[in-house]
C-alpha cells in the first residue's frame, strides 16, 4: 500500500501531547517543547483524504492499522539515515514500562542508560542498519524515539 506524507497543524498537537503524557521523563520534556513551531508529519495510505487522515488522529481507522508496518519502515529509515549523516547525533528510545531493576537489563546487549528507575536505549551517530533500528524500535516497551544532535559527552558507568 503506497504511503503519502501528510502534514498536520494544530489539530495534531493535542493528540501528541496526550500520548506524551503517558510517558516518562523524556516524554515530559518533549511535551514541553513548542510543537506549534515544528512540522507534524505522518505517513499514511495515499488513498486517505486529508479530512479522513485528520479524523484518524482521534478515532483510528482500518487503513491506518494496515499501513502501520509500512510507516514504521519509513521511520526506521529516517533514524538510520539521520544517525549515519549527522555527526554527534543520538537516537534515544524511551522504554516506558521497563524499570532499572528488571532482570533483562543485566543481560541486554543494547546500549542503554537509566534515569532514576527509567530505562532508555540509545544509538549514537554512525552507521546503523535499518534492521538494527528496527530491532530497537520493536522492543515491547518503546513509547518514544527522539533523534537529536547533542553537544555533550556521556560518561557511561559499567554495569554492575
Amino acid at each position: 500500500m503506497p504511503l503519502t506524507e501528510f502534514q498536520f497543524g494544530t489539530e495534531a498537537i493535542e493528540y501528541i501531547r496526550g500520548r506524551l503524557a503517558l510517558g516518562n521523563t523524556l516524554s515530559k520534556l518533549v511535551q514541553g517543547l513548542q510543537l506549534s513551531e515544528g512540522i507534524i508529519r505522518a505517513y499514511l495510505p495515499s488513498t486517505l483524504s486529508s479530512e479522513l487522515a485528520t479524523l484518524t488522529l482521534e478515532h483510528g481507522c482500518r487503513e491506518i492499522d494496515q499501513a502501520a508496518r509500512e510507516s514504521r519502515e519509513v521511520v526506521q529509515r529516517f533514524i538510520s539515515n539521520y544517525l549515519a549523516n549527522s555527526i554527534g547525533s543520538y537516537a534515544v528510545f524511551e522504554q516506558v514500562l521497563a524499570r532499572s531493576t528488571d532482570p533483562w537489563i543485566a543481560h541486554s546487549e543494547e546500549s542503554l542508560f537509566t534515569f532514576k528507575e527509567e530505562v532508555y536505549v540509545f544509538l549514537s551517530s554512525g552507521a546503523h542498519s535499518v534492521d538494527e533500528v528496527k530491532r530497537v524500535l520493536s522492543g515491547q516497551f518503546v513509547r518514544l524515539a527522539v533523534p537529536s544532535t547533542l553537544s555533550l559527552e556521556l560518561t557511561m558507568r559499567p554495569r554492575t
